[in-house]
């Protein structure tokens, strides 16, 4: 359990910086007839895909920006906890599926 806290104190802010950055590169100021090369391109598909699924709604409808910035960093923290959760709930269920499939197997199987 401890390592998951470690996990969740760690993830968080480097989710948090890395979806700030590049949200700012490669989000707002992207510009498509400049920014061809292929790390452009990558960057600004995965600053969307790390704004999901909270900032998404805020950043297409310009919600985001009549709001305070204390409450702006709580929900890029917020979109960074529930990344992290979602991690962790994805190889917990990994490995479970794991344990019942070899819990599942025959005696001789297991053996081989």
């Amino acid at each position: 359990m401890i390592k998951k806290i470690i996990f969740v104190i760690v993830f968080v802010p480097v989710h948090f910086f890395l979806t700030a950055i590049l949200l700012q590169y490669y989000w707002f100021n992207y510009n498509p007839n400049v920014d061809t090369g292929l790390w452009a391109q990558f960057a600004h598909v995965m600053s969307f895909v790390l704004s999901v699924p909270i900032l998404v709604p805020f950043i297409v409808t310009d919600l985001g920006e009549y709001w305070p910035v204390p409450v702006q960093i709580l929900t890029f923290v917020f979109n960074g906890l529930l990344w992290g959760v979602g991690i962790l709930a994805l190889f917990a269920g990994i490995k479970r599926f794991r344990r019942k499939k070899g819990e599942s197997q025959t005696p001789e199987r297991a053996q081989c």
